[in-house]
């Protein structure tokens, strides 16, 4: 995971794979701790734009906890998130949106409500529908996560990612200068966010995105 992190990701492949063949060695290839493993393989991949070969880990990740965990445990509402955002990069929105809504099913019904990971799906989910353009659904779901992100024990980084979501959602359904002007307002709250970390790439992407949506 540190090569990871340290940009160094194709040698994090190999050590990846490496530790998937030895656990599986030493647990089986069924114990849920291989899943994950095959998880941080399939990260490592996605990072790398190997979507394909990203897409079939998760999937066997998937298949693994479902095994293992039984169908509606927390840990298969995690795969079904993870499988389902690949699946939304790579264009294949009708699983992308029936796995999120999986994962926010399972985790309504074995979280508390104020759990962040109802948030994270929500978010995750409103972005499959504003790639659907079905802008209202997205707006619903994106303003409660942006709620449940406005308390302390949510990161900046995941707060200004919800702002932009929602930012797009409302932009979309806006039928009047209010929508609109709020839709710029969440998306100024995200730059200030990602320019603070210096995170160029996403303060970029936010610039652009109020440039083209000033009207």
């Amino acid at each position: 995971i540190m090569l990871n992190v340290q940009g160094k990701l194709a040698e994090a492949e190999a050590e990846f794979r490496r530790t998937v063949v030895d656990q599986e060695r030493v647990l089986g290839p069924d114990h849920p701790d291989v899943g994950a493993f095959r998880n941080n393989l399939a990260v490592n991949l996605r990072a790398q734009g190997k979507h394909e070969e990203a897409e079939a880990e998760y999937r066997r990740t998937l298949a693994l906890w479902e095994k293992a965990r039984g169908p509606d445990h927390p840990d298969v509402a995690v795969a079904c998130g993870n499988l389902g955002n690949l699946l939304l990069a790579m264009g294949k929105l009708d699983e992308a949106e029936a796995l999120q809504r999986r994962a926010l099913a399972i985790f309504q019904a074995a979280l508390p409500p104020e759990h962040p990971h109802l948030a994270m799906t929500r978010t995750n989910l409103a972005k499959v529908l504003i790639a659907r353009e079905r802008f209202e659904e997205a707006v619903e779901l994106a303003q409660a996560a942006w709620i449940r992100r406005q308390q302390d024990d949510v990161s900046e980084g995941d707060r200004a990612e919800t702002a932009m979501v929602l930012a797009r959602a409302l932009w979309g359904a806006s039928t009047d200068h209010e929508g609109g002007a709020r839709a710029r307002g969440l998306a100024a709250k995200a730059l200030e966010v990602h320019e603070k970390a210096g995170d160029d790439e996403w303060a970029d992407e936010v610039r652009r995105w109020i440039e083209q949506h000033q009207g």
